[in-house]
């Protein structure tokens, strides 16, 4: 991790003098390590089905959760690239650290099949921490229009009270991915591909850890776009579907996306110039295990976990 963020603070370092004019100076290369923290709010929505998840009629009972929940959130993120002097290959660098903090409550229900065989979910005060640590780094041809290459390891974890429907993990992933880059005059940049992750780590199921131990591909798309000198937009998403590895966590489809919009604050603009960057985050993240009658690690009538999360944060740097 600080191997990755050394490599961001030379990548994302602003440009050094040069005698080039001062419009073209002004506009330093798309992406910065935007690193920024405060309040955010969230929801989430769990659900759990009893029952071969092939079955379209659920019979075997059904198990739902609501959490709201109000957020501390933090953040270091962003793209860079660099092209050598001796190479024309481009760099790239695409780091995420994030972390949140969330205090806040939950409420369960259940079906009246449910009911009958006395199942629940917890609800009640839910405090907890999530968040996750993603290094991307990788090569891209020069040019409007070109290729790249990228390896990307990272880990995410969630940890919550009253949230039992999805269980605590912790999560690591690594892998290859290729693709389709665009870059136009350094105000936009655009990313298009797939590859393959390995997935390990654990998950906790039913007051029992379990391991987690797949191969994944995925797919990749985002837009890092810097119209002006003081604006950036970004946009990332990301989903993986399970391909091996059912027996150790189920059959997973797994996807993520986050916009984020940031400004730099001027002095003619707040009191204090040491506020010098503002942004808003966006980000939704929704999971599906499915796993069929008899397996390990899940109900022995088979199961389908759902959950779906939204996050809004807003914060400022100094």
């Amino acid at each position: 991790m600080w191997l990755g963020l050394a490599l961001a603070t030379r990548l994302l370092a602003p440009p050094e003098p040069s005698s080039e004019p001062e419009l073209a100076r002004a506009r330093p290369p798309i992406g910065r390590l935007s690193t920024w923290f405060g309040p955010g709010v969230a929801t989430g929505l769990t659900a759990r089905r009893y029952g071969d998840p092939r079955d379209p009629t659920p019979n075997e009972g059904q198990l739902a959760a609501a959490t709201g929940l109000g957020v501390l959130h933090g953040q270091v993120a962003g793209y860079a690239d660099h092209e050598a002097r001796r190479s024309r290959a481009i760099t790239m660098l695409t780091p995420e650290l994030r972390l949140d903090l969330e205090f806040g409550g939950t409420h369960a229900w259940r079906d009246p099949i449910a009911e009958q065989r006395e199942l629940a979910g917890r609800h009640g005060v839910a405090v907890g921490v999530s968040g996750a640590t993603v290094i991307g780094f990788g090569w891209a041809s020069p040019g409007v229009a070109g290729v790249y290459a990228r390896v990307t390891v990272g880990q995410h974890f969630s940890a919550r009270t009253n949230t039992n429907l999805e269980g605590p993990y912790a999560i690591a992933a690594l892998g290859p991915s290729v693709g389709l880059r665009v870059n136009v005059h350094r105000m936009f940049t655009l990313l298009v591909g797939g590859g393959v992750d390995g997935l390990a780590g654990v998950q906790r199921f039913d007051d029992r850890g379990r391991l987690i131990a797949q191969l994944a591909p995925i797919v990749e798309f985002a837009t890092y776009s810097q119209p002006t000198p003081d604006v950036y937009f970004g946009f990332v998403a990301r989903g993986d579907m399970t391909v091996l590895g059912q027996r150790y966590g189920g059959q997973r489809l797994h996807g993520r996306a986050s916009a984020e919009l940031g400004w730099r604050l001027t002095s003619e603009r707040v009191a204090k110039p040491k506020l010098n960057y503002a942004a808003l985050l966006l980000t939704y993240e929704g999971t599906r295990i499915d796993a069929a009658p008899g397996h390990p690690q899940f109900a022995a009538l088979g199961e389908r976990r759902i959950s779906h999360q939204l996050l809004l944060a807003g914060g400022i740097s100094f």
